[in-house]
């Protein structure tokens, strides 16, 4: 009986699911150096965690096509090779994007330290 061959490789790879960036505005102000902490552990530190997560999934999956292309050229299955760079094409600019957001997020931990701490306004009745 002949054994059934190995099926081949897929081309290319199952692209990265990447979480969307939620935005990250700054408050006018904040009312307490607590409400700052609260801040910085409850928006700024996910927000920076998600972008961080998206760009390196974004990357391996780039190492990822690159290494597969530089197989299939190597085994000069040019055909693999070339839909393999038309997946990294169509990828680079969801990558790129990935970056973007990782990027935009480098300046805001000092926006966020230079926010004015000072006394909010109650509405509480006396």
């Amino acid at each position: 009986s002949a054994e059934a061959a190995p099926a081949p490789p897929p081309v290319g790879s199952v692209r990265p699911q990447l979480d969307p960036v939620p935005a990250l505005d700054m408050p006018p102000q904040f009312c307490s150096a607590e409400e700052r902490n609260r801040f910085h552990d409850t928006r700024y530190v996910p927000t920076v965690k998600i972008a961080d997560a998206n760009n390196k999934a974004a990357i391996s999956h780039l190492d990822a096509l690159q290494a597969q292309y530089d197989a299939k050229v190597r085994d000069r299955d040019i055909n693999a090779a070339n839909a393999i760079a038309a997946d990294a094409a169509a990828f680079r600019p969801v990558a790129d994007q990935a970056y973007a957001a990782r990027i935009a997020l480098l300046g805001q931990f000092d926006r966020m330290m230079a926010v004015a701490i000072a006394p909010c306004q109650t509405t509480a009745a006396k």
